[in-house]
């Protein structure tokens, strides 16, 4: 169960949701974390139709087992895992559609397939960890050549569990114009400058100092990757794209926009 500062449903492990006609059931499926789950959707005739894996299944891989900080070994973590992929997710029929919560590029998995959706068949036919003959096998495929975690990822955890600021309120304080003094002046306080134009453009011109991750690629990710989440930002951007860098940003947890 997920503790949080804040008021929200637990669903149990086989608890059913109605929306219309359909119906949802809810998967307890430990591993990636301890409180993952799947949601399983039935159609209006009540047939198994497609499951939401989240963070467990994704194309062509499953959810790391190391993002708990020490709290649980990668081992603990992958051999929950394990039995939640076992009990859970391949005894669904062969033609459930799967739809993950991520797709390739996505730091959640070390090689997550390009592929938007599959089926579980294809998952249980392809996916090197569902074909893992052993527990013991499947551990150790699943924790052996995980890369470094990006910075971001145990403070969104923790933002996760204790609330956040509304989007709203980060637009407001974020997406402010700043002339060249005051971006002088906020750039000698320390902070960082991501310009998040095209590296073409970008090449061109920029100013001393600046970072480059452009808005056409895996911005947020990168961001994550190179940036601590404390680090106070103002942004270069395409005219019209302000919005935009600011917004990616916030999704994922860099809520220290300072200006344009």
């Amino acid at each position: 169960m997920a503790e949080t500062k804040y008021e929200v449903v637990n669903a149990k492990d086989g608890e059913i949701f109605s929306l219309g006609k359909l119906k949802i059931k809810t998967l307890h499926t430990p591993g990636h974390t301890p409180e993952s789950s799947c949601y399983l959707l039935f159609d209006e005739t009540g047939k198994e139709y497609s499951v939401f894996t989240g963070d467990t299944l994704f194309v062509g891989d499953v959810g790391r087992p190391d993002l708990l900080d020490g709290k649980m070994s990668s081992e603990e973590l992958a051999s929950m895992l394990y039995d939640s992929l076992n009990t859970k997710i391949k005894t669904l029929p062969d033609n459930v559609i799967v739809y993950p919560a991520h797709g390739a590029g996505s730091s959640c998995g070390k090689n997550i397939g390009k592929e938007t959706f599959s089926t579980i068949g294809e998952q249980k036919k392809f996916n090197y960890a569902l074909k893992a003959a052993t527990r013991e096998q499947f551990i150790k495929e699943v924790t052996e050549d995980i890369l470094p975690p990006p910075y971001y990822f145990f403070e969104d955890a923790r933002i996760n569990k204790d609330g956040y600021n509304s989007f709203d309120e980060v637009m407001k304080k974020s997406n402010r114009p700043l002339d060249p003094k005051q971006f002088e002046e906020i750039l000698q306080k320390g902070a960082l400058i991501l310009d998040t134009r095209e590296a073409n453009d970008f090449e061109k011109g920029f100013i001393s100092g600046s970072m480059n991750i452009g808005l056409n690629g895996q911005y947020a990710i990168w961001v994550g990757t190179l940036v601590n989440i404390q680090q106070p930002l103002i942004l270069v951007t395409e005219p019209g794209t302000e919005h935009e860098s600011i917004l990616r940003l916030a999704r994922v947890g860099y809520e220290n926009v300072l200006g344009y």
